[in-house]
């Protein structure tokens, strides 16, 4: 008896206060309706628009630094993130900043330079350019490198594409009778044959055959996904390029 007045006096109490809410959620409703514009105004000042260029060139930057450790092993990508990061530096700074021996950073940087990775900035004390009076700085061209990156990309699909159709000619033969059993077997489904046949048509694929055919779908895939990876490098390092050429 007890619990039903409890409950009843609850029910009572929240239509008050659902009644209450209502009412000032109307009036709240009112007046964002009258003064729309001022407070979206005032909202959009708050806001800090994206700076899509910056994402960019953290995307292309991040993308270089994988490609680097990926191509020449952790060390290096220490070296190029160092570059980066401090913009010009001379060997023994970079020996003494990546905590590198002096040989090993020496190889490493050459190897990078090789690649058009890294460049050199030769800077005279004097007019005569005497390499004894001459700073040589190491430092990072970005663009230079993203440019570089994405011509052998498209020398990679293009290498992929090639590849994925040696493979598809190789095996044409193997591919066509394939396509024939599985189009034979369809019909004799839809016609309701019984299992003995089917397997016999089944059997007209060899057991070496569908190995080889296991392989070919196992290369194509990788191929596949190979060539998506790439693709993915190419819109990050097509997308920074045109944002930076589009700066003023």
């Amino acid at each position: 008896m007890i619990l039903w007045v409890i409950l009843g006096r609850f029910e009572d109490d929240f239509g008050v206060i659902l009644g209450r809410f209502e009412d000032d959620f109307g009036v709240i409703l009112d007046i964002f309706e009258d003064d729309f514009e001022g407070i979206f105004a005032q909202f959009s000042l708050t806001l800090t628009p994206p700076d899509l260029h910056k994402a960019l060139v953290s995307l292309a930057t991040a993308t270089l630094e994988s490609i680097v450790e990926e191509r020449f092993g952790s060390r290096c990508a220490r070296i190029f993130r160092l570059l980066l990061r401090k913009k010009h530096l001379e060997q023994k700074q970079v020996e003494d900043f990546a905590m590198i021996p002096a040989k090993e950073a020496k190889d490493m940087l050459y190897r990078m330079l090789s690649e058009n990775l890294v460049t050199l900035q030769e800077i005279p004390k004097t007019p005569d350019h005497a390499p004894s009076r001459t700073f040589y700085l190491y430092t990072v061209n970005v663009m230079a490198a993203a440019r570089m990156l994405l011509h052998r990309c498209y020398k990679s699909v293009a290498n992929l594409m090639e590849r994925r159709q040696h493979e598809m000619r190789e095996n044409k033969r193997l591919l066509e009778k394939s396509q024939r059993v599985e189009a034979i077997l369809a019909s004799m489904q839809a016609t309701g044959a019984e299992a003995a046949q089917l397997h016999e048509v089944e059997e007209m694929i060899t057991g070496p055959e569908r190995q080889q055919l296991e392989n070919l779908k196992r290369n194509v895939n990788k191929i596949d996904a190979s060539e998506n990876q790439v693709d993915e490098t190419i819109f990050v390092l097509e997308s920074f390029i045109e944002s930076t050429m589009k700066r003023p």
